[in-house]
Order: C-alpha cells, then sequence, then structure tokens
C-alpha cells in the first residue's frame, strides 16, 4: 500500500543541485525544487534558482508560499461542500443564459440533474475531504480489466521461464454437489 498524500498545500522536501560552471569551474547556478500538493489535490514539482544553494532554497520557498496564499484566496477552500460549490456554478451557468451563450433549457436540465442525482449523493461531501470513489473501483485488478477490454498489450512478468505464463481459472463448488 502507498504513503498517504501530503495535505494540500504544503510541500516536501526542498532539494538543491549544481546548474553550471564558470571558466574557473567555480559553481555558477543552483536550482532547489520541491514537490507541491495544489489545491486541486494534484502533486507538481516547484523549482526556482540562484546564485547559492541558499538563494535558490530561499526562491523556491518565497514561489511555494505565494503558491498557498493563492489558493487560500478563491471563492472555494478544501472545506467547501459540494453542494455550495454546485450552486457557485448554477449561478455562472445563469449568467451565460442571460448573455444568450445557453439555451434556458440547458441550465433546467443540470439544475434537474443535480437536485435528483449529483447532490443527494455528493451535497455534503467537503471538496478537500480525500476522494470519493463511490461506484467506482480502483486497483490493479480493474487497470488490468480496463486494458483488456480496450485490447491494449498488457506486460507480461518475467517468471523465469521461455513460455508464457497460462491463465488460471478458479473453480466455483456449486453447492449439493
Amino acid at each position: 500500500m502507498g504513503r498517504k498524500p501530503p495535505p494540500t498545500g504544503s510541500w516536501g522536501l526542498i532539494r538543491t543541485e549544481l546548474v553550471g560552471h564558470d571558466e574557473r569551474r567555480k559553481p555558477k547556478r543552483h536550482r532547489a525544487r520541491a514537490y507541491y500538493r495544489d489545491f486541486d489535490g494534484l502533486t507538481r514539482l516547484v523549482e526556482a534558482s540562484g546564485r547559492s544553494a541558499s538563494q535558490a532554497s530561499q526562491n523556491v520557498r518565497a514561489k511555494l508560499q505565494n503558491r498557498t496564499m493563492a489558493g487560500r484566496h478563491g471563492e472555494l477552500t478544501a472545506m467547501t461542500r459540494f453542494a455550495d460549490a454546485a450552486d457557485l456554478w448554477l449561478t455562472k451557468v445563469d449568467g451565460m443564459v442571460a448573455e444568450g451563450r445557453r439555451s434556458p433549457g440547458t441550465v433546467e436540465t443540470y439544475r434537474r440533474q443535480l437536485k435528483n442525482h449529483v447532490l443527494p449523493a455528493l451535497g455534503e461531501v467537503r471538496l478537500g475531504g480525500g476522494h470519493h470513489t463511490a461506484g467506482r473501483q480502483g486497483g490493479r485488478r480493474d487497470q488490468r480489466r480496463r486494458q483488456r477490454r480496450d485490447g491494449k498489450e498488457l506486460p507480461q512478468r518475467d517468471l523465469g521461464c521461455d513460455e508464457p505464463p497460462r491463465p488460471v481459472r478458479r473453480r466455483v463448488e456449486q453447492p449439493g454437489s
């Protein structure tokens, strides 16, 4: 099992490396990198450079802090419930109808689908509260099934022999037999 991702808006260890030398082989530029977990849940690499390792580290730390503050000033936060985000989205779609970019029937369809199907299942879920996987199964087995269904070549494990592995079929015992 993999390790848990860091909390949103946080970063890991800042690493520095030498990027270039001058003509006398003295260090010229340093680059600092760190992984940052953005507010959309994705982990991204943030990097900055400087004349010294400490300056590069300070520059990347400033970028990370700016990125963290920028993510907190939006209308939606990790603690916002999905129902509130849906209301905000519907307000924007209503504005598009007023501008003539969407049909009134479109917004009514969206509103009905949200009310009848989406909000009963996800309305109280917080946006930053982990991943909601209702109706979706993940994992290696399902990934292999999808690949098989799509006709993709599946990687074979090396079992130390020349012949390909044979499929294993499980026998299901019938009751009363």
